[in-house]
């Protein structure tokens, strides 16, 4: 994890290094983004309710493409950290299959909690529209907004009535590599200069694909995320 994290921080670092904005077109501007996130799973069986948030964090660098001064293609890619959240089942049994420390985890009592833990690799490709600037405001609005996520690191925590708790168990067999949602945003943006500006907004993630494995997880579940948008852009 370390390793990927480092080989990240370099791109940005290449990204900055890059083309000034004087070089720049006039109708592109790149930007940067640390985004908190509040993340859940919605199940889609009775058998599991979500029991759980998780909080974790995006750090995306963004390249937008202005059609015109109010209107703003983008897209860029970043990495997410601590997506998922957790599921109570009401019903035990043979719920997972994967690599898990002990054999016992393979056939799980009723009322018994996992928790997802993801890292992605997000892609995200959106419309942003900007009203005039009222002083150094104006105000933004993203609709749509769809993000490709591919999973790089997947951990869980298992824990159930008369079996020992257990954490960072590894997922990968249980959780897939793809996941797809859509999105919309509200937000401020703030000139400090004419060449840079401060973004801050709040946006809703929905995930359309199951994010588990079907041949070793009998529960379907989607992502959802609530994202508290903080960047910049030059």
């Amino acid at each position: 994890m370390k390793g990927r994290i480092v080989f990240f921080l370099l791109i940005l670092g290449i990204a900055c290094s890059g083309p000034t904005r004087a070089q720049l077109p006039e109708n592109v501007r790149f930007g940067f983004n640390l985004n908190p996130t509040f993340t859940w799973l919605s199940p889609s069986v009775n058998k599991a309710k979500g029991d759980g948030i998780l909080v974790g964090a995006k750090l995306m660098t963004v390249a937008e493409y202005y059609l015109s001064e109010n209107y703003v293609l983008y897209s860029g890619f970043g990495l997410s950290f601590n997506q998922g959240g957790a599921l109570k089942y009401r019903t035990g049994g043979k719920i997972l299959t994967g690599d898990f420390s002990d054999k016992i985890y393979y056939n799980l009592p009723d009322d018994s909690r996992v928790t997802y833990k993801l890292q992605y690799l997000e892609i995200p490709l959106g419309f942003r529209m900007r009203t005039k600037e009222l002083g150094h405001f104006r105000y933004t609005f993203q609709l749509p907004v769809f993000t490709l996520g591919i999973r790089m690191k997947s951990r869980g925590n298992i824990e159930g009535p008369g079996i020992p708790s257990t954490s960072g168990e590894n997922f990968s067999e249980v959780t897939r590599i793809f996941n797809f949602s859509y999105g919309f945003g509200a937000g401020i943006e703030y000139s400090v200069t004419e060449d840079l500006s401060l973004i801050f907004g709040l946006k809703y993630q929905q995930g359309v694909a199951d994010i588990t494995n079907e041949s070793t997880n009998e529960i379907k579940a989607t992502l959802g995320s609530v994202v508290l948008q903080a960047g910049v852009l030059f």
